[in-house]
């Protein structure tokens, strides 16, 4: 297995979305593509930010708002993995491997 750190940037960011909208800021920190500032606050640089908008431009990803979900809980809005975007993923699994072990997405 590759290790994460060694594989491209956008597949490890995109690998870390799914139907659970997520915001900007949490997702770059679960890709590990921010860092934690000395006040404990993540903070990201500009080529993270550039991998995010490049994954949007590219339609992987998109922004929802949720208002409640089937039982009520209140879901947040995030960006989310499109269609295309799981393809992307698939395709990206193909050539490096797996994205993060196997336990999954990291949270």
């Amino acid at each position: 297995m590759t290790p994460a750190t060694s594989l491209p940037d956008t597949y490890r960011l995109l690998a870390v979305f799914s139907g659970i909208p997520l915001g900007p800021l949490e997702a770059l920190g679960r890709a590990r593509l921010a860092t934690v500032d000395q006040q404990g606050h993540l903070c990201y640089t500009l080529h993270a930010r550039n991998v995010l908008s490049t994954l949007v431009e590219r339609r992987q990803i998109r922004w929802v708002k949720w208002d409640t979900d089937k039982d009520g809980t209140v879901i947040r809005a995030g960006y989310v993995l499109s269609g295309e975007g799981e393809a992307d993923l698939t395709c990206y699994f193909d050539l490096y491997g797996p994205a993060w072990p196997a336990g999954g997405r990291p949270s």
